[in-house]
Order: structure tokens, then sequence, then C-alpha cells
């Protein structure tokens, strides 16, 4: 059984040393030199690929759809692990309705909120209401202040 390095005498470490010099040298030691330049030639054919006219419907295709556009905005965020697997179960999960009125029409386009200040996915919420929770900042404070201004005023 091979030692670990760190219980290794200097003498075997200096000869591990030489024989990892040496097989770098050998031509089996040199492969992966050759697959770097295999590597480099994968990605010229991919990007002539991609620059062909099937290439670009192909991208164009898949970008213009939802899955791919909620994949893109969600590797774009800074999130954990464990906020993408619930965002992830969220847009598996979602139906098509608000999470906080439950309205279908979404307006401009179903948006999620994003709790910025501990990085948390919260929900999928129509235009209306996204906006209604950036314009008072997130605050419960307010929200209470704006419903018990709304009960005072609205005319009975």
């Amino acid at each position: 059984m091979r030692k670990k390095y760190s219980e290794m005498t200097e003498r075997q470490k200096r000869l591990q040393i030489i024989a990892s010099q040496k097989y770098q040298a050998s031509p089996k030691g040199r492969r992966r030199k050759q697959s770097a330049r295999v590597r480099e030639l994968n990605r010229i054919s991919v990007r002539k690929y991609q620059a062909s006219p099937k290439g670009r419907a192909t991208r164009l295709a898949y970008s213009r759809t939802e899955k791919h556009r909620f994949y893109q905005r969600l590797w774009n965020k800074n999130f954990t692990t464990v906020e993408k697997d619930r965002a992830i179960l969220a847009w598996k999960n979602f139906d098509g309705k608000c999470y906080c009125c439950g309205s279908t029409s979404p307006g401009h386009k179903n948006g999620w909120v994003i709790d910025h200040k501990g990085r948390k996915f919260r929900g999928i919420l129509c235009a209306g209401c996204n906006l209604a929770l950036g314009f008072i900042k997130d605050s419960v404070e307010r929200c209470q202040n704006l419903i018990s201004y709304l009960k005072e005023t609205t005319c009975r």
C-alpha cells in the first residue's frame, strides 16, 4: 500500500518527485498536453456548429423556452444550493397563480421574490404584487400601516 506523502521520508519524497518528472517527460505522461489540444479542437467545432444556421436555430429555440429562462435567471443569482433547490421545486410546482394574490394574469411576467438581505428565494409573484413589495421595501410595518390606512379611508 502506498504511503501518504506526509508519512514519507525525505529520500522517498525526492524519489517520488523524480518519478513524476520522468513520467511527465514520457510519451504516456504527455497525453495530457494532447488532450488539451483535443479539447481546444472540440471547442472550435462547437463554435462552428453554433455559428451555423442549424446551430443558431437550435440555440434560439431553446433560449425561448420558459425553462431555459428560469434556469438562466437562477444561475445568475448568488443563491446557496438549498435556495436553488427551493426555487427549482417552486418552479416545478408552479400552477400559474401568484403566491400572494392568486391571480392567473401575470402582468408583464411572473417573477420571483428574493429577500435581498438574506439572499433567500421567497416565491413566484405576479408583476403587481412584486412591485407592491418593492414599493413598501419588504417592510411588514409599512404593509400593516397601508392596511390600516385602507380600512380607515375606504368609503362604505
